[in-house]
């Protein structure tokens, strides 16, 4: 299998690793991270292609392949390593890695260890973020026809939120790609309360825009208003069923390596008031963005199909929960 990492010098331009090191032991780990994250989530067809031109023709590479290959080899390496860590013994020096052995028997989780897995596993999950913006920006070159034809290009383009650096924007995630994703099923709950609030034909309108990288300038601004609403009703939801916690940079995941289960109501990790306290806020935070969307869409010239939605609304005497339909914004 040809991956993005050939030798210690590709491990090397993203991680500090001592010259004398190892690293052979780390291939199985990078294979399986290739397979089953980069393949999977960039499609087979472009990443083979890609893959095939670093390792048989590099110097013929385009500086935006280039660009991409980096980024896809940054998944190869950050995942292979933070995949690696529970079945390897790791010793460090001050110039990174010294030394990667089998161990003989699964190692014991240190400090040292868990802290060094979790930045694996952020900056990994990162670079999918940027390795996905990047191929955006680079859709319409010729040499990236593969990954826009694919399917997944379409995948990446199923919410109206798709990159944490997007989401960061409108809620605090420490632009964290984890978190991002862990939170993913509740954004697709948040779209789902958006549509009563908003109508399904605006809504539809929203996404083929995004969907055909059209969006018109009044359609920005009031995705933007969406998106906030979405955002911060996707953390409201999530809060309690993830492990993450707030701080004062927005959220943080915050369970151990190979201890997923834990969320952050677990009394080792959060009471049941600082639980309370933290809803509270953020349940002001979403109630905050929807009053941005009602004065946003409150124009009906620019936006026709809300306008249309409200006045369909059969009874408007109910319209004062947010999360039923026919909702007056």
């Amino acid at each position: 299998m040809k991956t993005f990492v050939k030798n210690i010098d590709d491990l090397r331009a993203h991680v500090q690793v001592e010259s004398g090191a190892s690293v052979n032991v780390l291939t199985p780990f990078i294979n399986k991270v290739h397979e089953t994250v980069v393949i999977s989530r960039f499609g087979r067809t472009f990443v083979e292609q890609l893959a095939a031109k670093y390792h048989d023709a590099p110097e013929t590479l385009t500086d935006a392949e280039k660009t991409v290959v980096f980024l896809l080899q940054a998944i190869d390496v950050h995942l292979g390593l933070a995949a690696a860590v529970p079945y390897l013994t790791i010793s460090f020096s001050g110039s990174g890695i010294r030394q990667l052995e089998m161990a003989a028997s699964k190692p014991v989780y240190n400090w040292q260890a868990i802290k060094y897995e979790n930045a694996q596993l952020e900056d990994g999950h990162n670079a999918i973020d940027s390795a996905i913006a990047a191929l955006w920006s680079f859709r319409n070159d010729a040499q990236f026809a593969a990954w826009k034809n694919s399917t997944a290009e379409t995948k990446s383009r199923q919410l109206l939120i798709n990159t944490a650096s997007e989401f960061h924007e409108y809620s605090r995630i420490n632009s964290s790609r984890r978190v991002f994703e862990m939170l993913m099923p509740f954004m697709e709950e948040a779209e789902n309360i958006i549509v009563d609030l908003i109508g399904v034909a605006f809504y539809n309108l929203l996404k083929s825009q995004i969907s055909g990288f059209e969006i018109t300038a009044n359609n920005l601004i009031a995705l933007s208003a969406v998106n906030r609403c979405v955002a911060r009703k996707s953390v409201v939801l999530g809060y309690g069923n993830i492990p993450v916690q707030v701080t004062a940079n927005g959220l943080m995941v915050v369970s151990a390596p190979g201890n997923n289960t834990d969320k952050i109501n677990d009394a080792s990790q959060a009471d049941d008031s600082r639980i309370e306290r933290a809803l509270a806020s953020l349940n002001s935070s979403y109630q905050s963005a929807v009053d941005v969307l009602r004065r946003v869409l409150n124009d009906p010239d620019k936006y026709p199909l809300y306008t249309e939605y409200v006045a369909s609304a059969t009874t408007p005497d109910e319209n004062t929960n947010l999360d039923k339909p026919f909702v007056v914004l």
